[in-house]
């Protein structure tokens, strides 16, 4: 398929959706994403902190007696708040954007209802039974899909590997920041 095309119906799909939105659905796309970023830059981050507790732990020389304790703890207690952090983003993200979404879908719903009602009787004359309703689900099944991939899969992905682009430009060699975008 061409990706002008393409572009231009995702662009179409999104201007019909547009005028849907309220300012609660906004708000909560808007949660959704900032719960995206959050648990993006936590999965990336928490690592990190695992790094510097093997690191702790693994050193030649001790740190100090009081240190002793409290580093190895700290780090642990980073390292297992951001993963855990990162769980409750997701799942938090997964309400609001599922609250938000079903908002959009009955608006959108009625909205067709209500051009289909008032469509000329032959034209549902013409059709078969229910295939002005299938028609209806497979566009909001299409709409679902599309957002639930952009929301899910393609923004956490760019993030994640953007957040980890940066960690490893700044605790690595240079070298495995190629490393890593070669693979």
């Amino acid at each position: 398929m061409d990706k002008s095309k393409t572009r231009g119906n995702l662009r179409r799909g999104f201007e019909a959706i547009r005028p849907q939105l309220g300012r609660a659905e906004i708000a909560a796309l808007l949660a959704a994403l900032l719960c995206v970023a959050a648990g993006s830059a936590l999965s990336a981050l928490g690592p990190v902190a695992l790094k510097l507790l093997i690191d702790t732990l693994s050193a030649e020389s001790p740190p100090a007696v009081a240190g002793l304790i409290l580093a190895p703890v700290l780090l642990l207690a980073l390292y297992a708040g951001a993963q855990g952090l990162s769980r409750i983003a997701g799942e938090l993200r997964a309400r609001l954007f599922g609250g938000a979404e079903q908002a959009i879908s009955r608006k959108l719903s009625r909205r067709v209802f209500t051009h289909v009602m008032a469509l000329p009787l032959r034209f549902h004359l013409q059709r078969a039974t229910g295939a002005v309703a299938q028609t209806l689900e497979n566009g909001l099944q299409g709409y679902r899909l599309v957002m639930q991939h952009m929301l899910f899969t393609i923004l956490r992905g760019l993030l994640e590997i953007l957040i980890m682009s940066i960690v490893i430009a700044i605790v690595l060699d240079p070298v495995f920041l190629l490393v890593f975008a070669a693979c």
